[in-house]
């Protein structure tokens, strides 16, 4: 998460001015990292999106398009299409032998909630 922070094209690389201008940018980056950037990890969808179960559906219209233009236009495709199936869990920071354990593969999407509760998204479960 630090790469995509620091590499905004909005990050203050020279600091920022006051406590206060720190705390508005970390609100502005955390809405925006959780409701509008679409995460490669979790098979371009939102951490929201995941966490309201509307993710499913979406990436189940994602399959759908690409079957489809697969179908009309095998011409195009070298390859097979890509896998839009949703993961059941995705973790921040899980170590290598827990990955191999759980068979989780390498979603690391934290979440972070923009309304200011103190849950810490470490480890999601996305079962409904």
């Amino acid at each position: 998460m630090f790469r995509t922070l620091k590499y905004r094209p909005d990050f203050p690389h020279k600091g920022f001015a006051s406590l206060e201008e720190a705390r508005k940018w970390a609100q502005a980056f955390v809405h925006w990292y959780n409701q509008v950037h679409q995460h490669s990890g979790l098979n371009f969808v939102t951490p929201e999106q995941c966490h309201t179960g509307e993710h499913i559906a979406i990436l189940e219209k994602h399959r759908e398009v690409y079957d489809e233009g697969m179908k009309k236009h095998p011409e195009r495709w070298a390859r097979s299409v890509r896998n839009w199936s949703s993961y059941e869990q995705v973790a921040l920071n899980l170590s290598e032998r827990r990955r191999k354990r759980n068979h989780w593969g390498n979603h690391n999407i934290p979440f972070f909630p923009s309304d200011g509760s103190q849950k810490h998204g470490l480890s999601f479960d996305f079962h409904h």
